[in-house]
């Protein structure tokens, strides 16, 4: 293992400042500027970042009226701070948005749509009974993954559901 060398460390960056003060001084202004643009504008973005996670995200899109009311009244019981948007929509903090629809997940919202769009996007006008089938299980898979990930103690979780083929034909059966 290397020893720690501080004179060579010291000969270095007094060989560096010389080199610099032999820049012109223009070309020193345009290297401190590109720096100062590349510092700004990681810190621009950075703030920009994390000022987005203290948003509101729509709980289960696609609720009727009726429920978004219950599912607010239920959010405000439970201490959350729901707000309602333009549209109704129910909207919660987004660092909650996961705890939240786990616990209002538990007490059986939502009632009225899915909280997964996968079935939605298996069931066009195309789609197949077969496809719509798998679908609902692959939505069911997730829900209890997800379910199970947000549980004290479960790092990762994978859940695959074996659902028997059944057949309507007397021949199938025997």
């Amino acid at each position: 293992m290397k020893k720690f060398d501080t004179k060579r460390i010291t000969e270095w960056f007094r060989k560096q400042g010389e080199k610099w003060l032999t820049l012109a001084k223009r070309t020193r202004v345009a290297v401190l500027l590109a720096v100062f643009v590349v510092l700004g504008t990681a810190i621009i973005g950075t703030i920009l970042l994390n000022r987005q996670s203290g948003g509101y995200q729509e709980i289960f899109p696609g609720m009727t009226s009726g429920e978004a009311a219950e599912v607010y009244s239920t959010l405000q019981q439970m201490g959350a701070n729901p707000q309602i948007d333009a549209n109704q929509h129910v909207l919660v903090p987004t660092d909650q948005w996961e705890a939240l629809v786990f616990e209002l997940n538990s007490r059986g919202y939502p009632r009225t749509t899915l909280t997964y769009d996968i079935f939605n996007s298996a069931s066009g006008f195309t789609a197949t009974e077969f496809q719509q089938r798998q679908a609902l299980v692959q939505q069911a898979q997730n829900r209890m993954q997800d379910t199970l990930k947000r549980q004290a103690g479960v790092e990762d979780a994978v859940v695959t559901f074996n659902v028997p083929e059944t057949s309507n034909y007397l021949w199938g059966q025997c």
